[in-house]
């Protein structure tokens, strides 16, 4: 897959074994050791062999490091699915997670077949690659007792290998992820670090794609069609907005279609959050094509989201860009970036004079003149419009009787639609 092997990827179990038990300084020393105390062709064979192990054991090293400091994130649900407390990674024994037997968790490079979580829930892995990226990978999965369908996010610790800032990003993002709950934001279930060098994060499988996916298939929407989309995307900010999230990061490739239209919004790998501290200064973070200006010159708001749908609704209008072609197809990131936010590319308008107005007001310039995104739901372009009836929920995948504290972000939606079983975005 795509972002690197794992510890142990393309070597053999014996080489395996060797790793665990000879450290990194060992092997060092060893290899030196070695030249000179045999033939040339040996000496060759032998070193390059021991600089093999020397590059494995460092891996090993830090995958380590990066697996004890997930390990204690201390602010994942510790009730999968249900309740949000905090609870405590333990690290004494490193006993996180547990990875079913040796014959479904072959080493084979791959993430393990079998994951038990710290609340001794299993999830099955299927081979059914859902989607990749650079840095992780999705695979269908399963809640093997439950018996329902999940999405099983497999991130390579060996990632994180001297990179405090990307370790720190993913665990706010599992952090944020788990404290979530709305009908409208793609559900978490748990998460593990596993002894075979992966984190994986268990989420509600949506099998509808997503509303990129939903536009290369079928091309513009009507505007019915889109005002439904819209109608969810606006519900899930504004929850978000209510506990001060900016997603940063809202495009028609992170919102997710189940099979009965409902629209939940993922991937909150650039999300900011009251527990992530101030802003990075000047740090640009998101898309270039759905950053707001104000985003663009790294001071990113709860705005900026606003804008981004307004650029969703155009791109659901229009199955294409939200700027006329020949303003963005072929100019590098940079140049989108710079004129974005120094406000010369301004997005196009599309659909009636309802939907324009709408439009209007989410292109507003200075993002303090933006509605906000719970304002937008009463928006005259939605008079008349009825979101579709949803099913009554199902019982929740591994819930268990738990109260969580009211500081965390559980609002009950009238209705919870069923789980349905689609990739998610990375």
């Amino acid at each position: 897959m795509a972002g690197g092997i794992p510890p142990g990827g393309g070597s053999g179990r014996g080489l395996n074994g060797l790793r665990r038990v000879v450290s990194s300084e060992e092997l060092g020393l060893m290899a030196h050791a070695s030249v000179g105390n045999l033939g040339r062709r040996d000496t060759l064979n032998h070193a390059a062999f021991l600089m093999h192990q020397l590059q494995q054991a460092l891996v090993q090293d830090a995958t380590a490091t990066a697996a004890a400091q997930l390990r204690q994130l201390g602010a994942v649900s510790k009730e999968p699915g249900d309740s949000f407390q905090e609870c405590e990674w333990s690290s004494e024994d490193g006993s996180t997670a547990e990875t079913g037997t040796p014959e479904a968790n072959a080493d084979d490079g791959l993430p393990p077949r079998l994951v038990k979580d710290q609340w001794d829930v299993e999830w099955a892995r299927a081979e059914h690659l859902l989607g990749e990226g650079a840095t992780a990978a999705v695979y269908l999965g399963m809640a093997r007792d439950a018996g329902e369908f999940v999405a099983i996010k497999c991130v390579p610790l060996a990632f994180f290998r001297g990179d405090e800032a990307a370790l720190k990003a993913f665990g706010a993002e599992v952090r944020t992820l788990s404290r979530l709950k709305h009908r409208n934001i793609v559900r978490y279930c748990s998460f593990a670090v596993t002894d075979n060098g992966w984190a994986v994060v268990v989420m509600e499988y949506v099998s509808g794609g997503t509303l990129a996916s939903v536009t290369h298939n079928f091309g513009a929407l009507s505007e019915k069609a889109a005002l439904r989309y819209l109608h969810d995307l606006l519900s899930g900010l504004a929850y978000l907005h209510r506990h001060d999230i900016v997603h940063r990061d809202v495009k028609p490739q992170n919102v997710l279609v189940a099979l009965d239209g409902t629209c939940k919004l993922s991937d909150f790998g650039t999300a900011h959050g009251p527990a992530d501290g101030e802003q990075e200064a000047g740090v640009v973070k998101g898309s270039p094509l759905y950053m707001a200006p104000e985003q663009a010159r790294g001071k990113a708001c709860q705005a900026s989201d606003v804008w981004a749908v307004g650029l969703v609704a155009v791109t659901l209008l229009t199955g294409g860009l939200p700027y006329k072609d020949a303003d963005v197809v072929g100019k590098e990131a940079l140049a989108l970036v710079l004129a974005i936010g120094s406000g010369t590319l301004r997005p196009r308008l599309a659909g009636s004079d309802d939907m324009r107005a709408f439009l209007s007001k989410c292109f507003e310039a200075e993002a303090t003149n933006r509605p906000t995104a719970q304002a937008l739901l009463s928006d005259p372009v939605f008079g008349g419009f009825t979101p579709a009836e949803v099913t009554p929920q199902l019982t929740p995948m591994v819930r268990r009787s738990s109260t969580g504290p009211a500081s965390h972000f559980s609002e009950r939606s009238p209705q919870t639609p069923a789980l349905a079983p689609a990739p998610i975005p990375m």
